[in-house]
């Protein structure tokens, strides 16, 4: 998109309608307030003048007091008024700002819920989303700011602009002279700010990738045991010296750009003044004229000052909100908002079918996978084999639905998968993957995340805690299913060794209770006698499902009714594990090479 003021300020309309989801009430009220403030300079600087003259007149021939004293009270209860108007302004419009920023934080979190998984493999999409949240922690909420004073800094400008030029037309325009010079450049001030920024964010977040690692805990062991403390805080040293520099160049630009216009701003008051004092040596200003001439040249210029501020301030940071409206533009995973309902689970596997599919991620010109052709029958258990990179998890998450094939379909009892809207395809499917996820809550929301429906079932995840292996190490806990798992948010939390984890992982998949069941390495972790039992309580749970299980091991691999080996994206063998070893291709070599260890 091409970064013009046009297309910068085309998004006041969405955020107008933001504002106007917020509170239609409060937004008019707001509208209301900022008309009463936009007048309020006119109206006080009017009754300053005739405050004035009265007095002089009362002073100079003797005039009564009251007149005086009702010029005087009505500066008064204006100056209140419109104060009192200011305050409350400022109170609505920091309600709406904070509701404003709740509601897009809950969008931004959606939004990062609904984006294909293939978004989190792309780094530049990382930084969308580094730009995304920082537009609404800052950007977002300095733009609004600065749009809420632009309507009552431009009534303002307006009144007091025609009262000017009703005494002297020239005047004005010496003031708009001496500001617009310091607009301009503050304007480019800003287009450089961004840019900069933009480009400096992979830095930001390689920052933050280092400095995590030295202060938590994850990475802990590793860096004592290795020495690597004093490397790491250098390297972030390094990048925070990159970014401190930047920033400070652009301190000291902004620094000299204001300092210009100050110059500029002073000068043009100066020559406003000293044609004031022309005019009244010339007898064609009253005293009290002569006051609200220069009273109203001196709100002028704060308010000309104000709305250039808020405009560049807006324009500039209509760029960062552009960021957070084009993420929450990302296109989506077709997702069917409907209550879930139990009668979607089939009562049998259905058909799978994978018809010449192949995958490449965005970005890349290299497939991971290439013409995949097989099928999975319900009840079949497949296993999927092959070195490193060869695509096995790459295709199981095509399986789930995960990836979208860049060619080719995988079909579901005969209907195209991409047919089938997301929500209710990810109730027939269950995975426990490789990197599993280490949530750090209590074991029942641990195992409860795998079926929200069950989440306070405490019977059905005990059971499937007895069906993974992981219920005689819950009941050792302190507080069973109610121990809080890790340490990184609370001290009472207990830590559990890594096949301890990858069983309740493998609990959270058993819980789901659906007809296909993806395994992704699920035993990595455990000790070889854990690992036996594991596939032992596999047999039993899997009894009746659809099995796709990826693994190196091929000893579990014999499990299966079918292998499938895939070298380089593609099926090269499939087969019995008999069959396999009787053809003596990658499947025989891989099996005779494991074999050997344990000769």
């Amino acid at each position: 998109m091409a970064d013009t003021v046009w297309e910068r300020w085309r998004l006041l309309p969405r955020l107008v309608a933001l504002l106007w989801s917020v509170d239609r009430r409060d937004m008019v009220l707001v509208a209301a307030l900022a008309g009463a403030a936009g007048i309020g300079p006119l109206v006080t600087i009017i009754l300053l003048r005739g405050f004035i003259d009265s007095a002089v007149m009362m002073v100079q021939h003797a005039t009564p007091l009251n007149p005086t004293l009702m010029w005087l009270g009505g500066l008064v209860l204006a100056n209140l008024s419109f104060g009192l108007v200011g305050l409350l302004n400022q109170s609505l419009n920091e309600d709406i700002q904070q509701r404003l920023q709740a509601r897009v934080q809950e969008r931004l979190l959606v939004k990062a819920g609904r984006l294909p998984l293939v978004n989190f493999e792309q780094p530049h999409r990382f930084n969308h989303l580094h730009q995304a949240s920082r537009s609404l922690d800052t950007h977002l909420m300095t733009t609004l700011q600065a749009l809420t004073l632009l309507p009552a800094s431009v009534l303002t400008i307006v009144s007091l602009t025609l009262y000017l030029t009703a005494t002297n037309g020239w005047l004005p325009l010496v003031l708009v002279i001496g500001l617009t010079p310091g607009a301009l450049l503050l304007q480019r001030y800003y287009n450089a700010r961004y840019h900069q920024e933009r480009t400096r964010t992979s830095t930001e977040r390689l920052g933050d990738y280092v400095r995590n690692l030295i202060i938590e805990r994850p990475a802990a062991a590793e860096i004592r045991l290795f020495g690597l403390q004093a490397h790491l805080s250098g390297w972030q040293q390094e990048l925070r010296n990159t970014l401190r520099n930047d920033r400070l160049g652009l301190v000291r630009r902004e620094a000299r750009v204001n300092m210009v216009g100050s110059m500029l701003t002073y000068v043009s008051l100066g020559l406003v003044m000293l044609g004031g004092v022309v005019l009244v040596t010339l007898g064609r200003l009253s005293v009290g004229h002569l006051a609200a001439y220069l009273a109203a040249f001196q709100q002028l210029a704060v308010t000309y000052n104000t709305l250039f501020w808020a405009i560049l301030f807006a324009d500039g940071d209509l760029r960062y909100v552009r960021d957070l409206l084009n993420y929450l533009d990302l296109p989506e995973e077709a997702f069917e908002d409907r209550p879930y309902q139990a009668t979607e689970y089939p009562s049998s596997p259905p058909i799978i079918h994978f018809e010449n599919v192949s995958f490449t991620y965005p970005g890349s010109d290299r497939p991971v996978l290439v013409g995949i052709t097989f099928t999975l029958h319900p009840g079949e258990h497949i296993a999927l084999v092959g070195e490193n990179g060869a695509g096995k998890t790459t295709l199981a998450k095509l399986l789930l639905g995960l990836y979208r094939p860049t060619s080719g379909q995988i079909f579901i009892d005969g209907g195209a998968l991409e047919d089938s809207t997301l929500q209710h395809w990810r109730t027939q499917v269950a995975a426990v993957f490789q990197d599993y996820v280490r949530y750090e809550v209590s074991v029942r929301e641990n195992i409860g995340f795998g079926d929200m429906h069950c989440i306070d079932d405490l019977k059905a995840i005990q059971t499937a805690a007895e069906s993974s292996g992981a219920s005689t190490m819950v009941d050792l806990l302190p507080r069973n299913y109610a121990t809080i798992l890790g340490k990184s948010y609370d001290e009472t939390g207990t830590d559990l060794s890594a096949g301890q984890w990858q069983r309740l992982a493998i609990a959270r998949a058993y819980l789901r209770n659906a007809p296909i069941v993806v395994l992704d390495e699920p035993a990595a972790a455990l000790d070889p006698l854990a690992e036996v039992e594991v596939y032992r309580q596999f047999r039993d749970v899997a009894a009746g499902r659809s099995v796709l299980l990826i693994s190196h091991r091929l000893g579990s691999a014999r499990l299966a009714d079918r292998i499938i080996v895939l070298a380089e994206g593609r099926i090269v063998e499939a087969g019995s594990h008999v069959e396999l070893v009787e053809q003596g291709g990658h499947y025989a070599d891989m099996y005779r090479m494991q074999a050997a260890w344990y000769r």
